[in-house]
């Protein structure tokens, strides 16, 4: 059986006292569907609807939250319940990058929630929405007026201590999550680092559809202000 290959790219920028700079990688994708066998856990789901944006996030957008604070709270569960057979399904993605993720979610301290946020969601969804548009499927922490990140971020009133995550998808956002946590080369494992980041404790997520079904993810980041 012949497999459809499709070439995802996923970004990485973030910004704090210590660093400031910007990743690409690129990985080889299988088109075969990835199919969850393990139930979502009601606390969370019940922890999430405290938070107005994420009563308000698209579906695609709700699993992306949610996902993200399962491998936070439940980071040895993520591994082996969601991690492990994706890379089954996904051999081409074994080999060091994998391996040093499943050995950091084994040694990883479960995290808090990473509270859904407003201002970061209306950041995260216009900018998802502004890449999805562009008709040569640029990617960029620079939205096409021209505005950086950092301008975006302030003009939401977040004034220090954020980041961005950028990924794209031919499936579901779950999938665009695991290829942020895999960080295939990205030496510095920048995505995987804003993920487990214990500063970070609020979060916007955005998902829009481009015209060939791809979904730009876009994931915003802050500290507390």
């Amino acid at each position: 059986m012949l497999l459809r290959i499709s070439k995802l790219l996923f970004f990485i920028f973030f910004l704090h006292s210590f660093a400031n700079s910007q990743e690409i990688g690129s990985v080889d994708f299988e088109d075969r569907p990835f199919q969850l066998q393990i139930k979502k856990r009601a606390f969370i789901l019940e922890s999430l609807q405290d938070y107005e944006a994420y009563k308000i996030a698209l579906p695609e957008e709700k699993e992306f939250i949610y996902w993200t604070n399962h491998a936070r709270l439940f980071p040895q569960s993520f591994r082996d319940s969601i991690l492990i057979p994706f890379l089954e399904l996904q051999p081409k993605l074994k080999g060091s990058y994998a391996n040093s993720l499943l050995k950091d979610l084994v040694n990883q301290t479960p995290l808090p929630l990473l509270e859904p946020n407003t201002l970061l969601t209306e950041a995260a969804r216009a900018h998802a929405t502004d890449l999805a548009r562009l008709k040569n499927g640029t990617i960029s922490h620079k939205s096409s007026s021209g505005q950086s990140f950092s301008s975006r971020m302030k003009s939401k009133g977040i004034k220090y201590c954020y980041a961005e995550n950028i990924a794209e998808s031919p499936q579901n956002s779950l999938v665009a999550l695991l290829l942020l946590y895999l960080d295939i080369n990205v030496p510095d494992l920048g995505h995987r680092f804003n993920l487990f980041n214990p500063s970070y404790t609020q979060m916007g997520v955005g998902v829009s559809k481009r015209t060939n079904r791809q979904l730009v993810v876009v994931q915003d980041f802050a500290c507390t202000q």
